[in-house]
């Protein structure tokens, strides 16, 4: 099931809302001097605010980018603002142009196939996998390190296949935190530790739901996703 870019704002506007409720509980709970509840508050909010900077990015490639040159822009006003010396203020005017003038070239930069249209495409693919019109596909994550989910299909069961497991250790790819999150998602390791295999049955909206969820887990929560940039293609088989 993918998300279109219209549905992705709307995630994004109700994450944004559910965190100014809970920055208003937050400040009511520290007025009360309720400090365990604004303790709550406060890990509830990181939380989300963590998740909006990953839906954030999602929807714009750019945004850390564009955030750093917004932050540079309201700091050199402030010290232009507040600095008395010519010379100072010269050197600030400077820098201040410079990120003006990045943060313009970010805003008109082509967008390119959004996050979304990649999702379609991998779902596409998947159908025609449990069509069997393909035979196998290999989603590489991180094609420099040779990183890569195999998924095939036989007997009504989907298995996809993290092989490599060894010599990505060795190359602190697959670090032993890693392993265990994959793990804990449904993988299974093979007797001599070579792979992690994990078997998903069902209809094929099922299927293509689980897949769904095991991406997100390893993509956003298990690697961080900027990893994965400029790096990840489908070969199909």
């Amino acid at each position: 099931m993918t998300i279109s870019e219209d549905q992705l704002k709307l995630v994004i506007v109700q994450f944004e809302e559910d965190r100014n409720q809970l920055q208003k509980e937050l400040n009511e709970s520290l007025l009360q001097e309720d400090y365990i509840s604004a303790h709550h508050f406060s890990e509830a909010i990181e939380r989300l605010n963590r998740q909006l900077n990953v839906l954030y990015n999602i929807h714009d490639p750019f945004y850390d980018e564009k955030e750093r040159f917004k932050r540079k822009i309201e700091i050199y006003q402030n010290r232009i603002a507040n600095e008395s010396s010519e010379w100072a203020k010269r050197a600030f005017e400077k820098e201040l142009n410079h990120s003006i003038e990045e943060l313009n070239n970010l805003n008109h930069v082509p967008k390119q196939i959004s996050s979304a249209e990649k999702s379609r495409i991998l779902e596409n693919t998947l159908m025609n996998l449990l069509d069997r019109k393909i035979k196998n596909l290999k989603l590489y994550l991180k094609r420099s390190e040779n990183l890569l989910m195999d998924f095939t299909f036989s007997k009504k069961t989907l298995k996809v296949t993290l092989p490599n497991v060894k010599q990505l250790s060795k190359k602190w790819v697959l670090q032993d935190i890693h392993i265990l999150a994959i793990k804990n998602v449904g993988f299974q390791p093979t007797k001599d530790g070579s792979k992690l295999i994990m078997n998903i049955t069902g209809n094929q909206d099922k299927i293509l739901e689980n897949v769904n969820q095991i991406l997100l887990k390893i993509i956003f929560e298990i690697f961080h996703f900027k990893e994965f940039e400029n790096d990840c293609f489908l070969v199909i088989g």
